[in-house]
């Protein structure tokens, strides 16, 4: 466990989604960097102590990422403009009974606009 000092956000605005369709599908990318020479210092100074003080660990693979958990975080959200979008799954269900499962996905998919969202924090340690 790392303390971060501070946590900025440099997300984009979401102004760039606009309801012209019918349901969207956003993709997020969670991308955290240091804001300075000093955290990134510091922290590649605990990386390294960690390593030299578990040495013995033979299963350690001495790799990072820099990948920061949200709890309850979910990558890729679909949204409806008009509601509640609750029936496009007994929708789907139903067209594949009938063999037009295929068709309805086209359709869905004309009806829809995907995003991807950059969700953007300069950490300072």
């Amino acid at each position: 466990m790392i303390p971060v000092r501070q946590c900025i956000d440099e997300s984009e605005p979401l102004s760039n989604l606009r309801n012209i369709a019918s349901y969207i599908f956003c993709k997020i990318q969670r991308c955290y960097y240091f804001g300075d020479k000093n955290s990134s210092a510091a922290f590649q100074t605990l990386l390294a102590t960690f390593q030299t003080n578990n040495k013995r660990d033979v299963h350690q693979i001495y790799t990072h990422i820099l990948d920061i958990t949200i709890p309850g975080f979910c990558d890729t959200i679909g949204l409806c403009s008009s509601g509640s979008a609750c029936h496009l799954t007994p929708l789907f269900v139903i067209f594949t009974i009938l063999g037009l499962g295929y068709p309805y996905i086209l359709v869905i998919e004309c009806l829809s606009k995907r995003y991807q969202i950059n969700c953007v924090k300069r950490l300072t340690i």
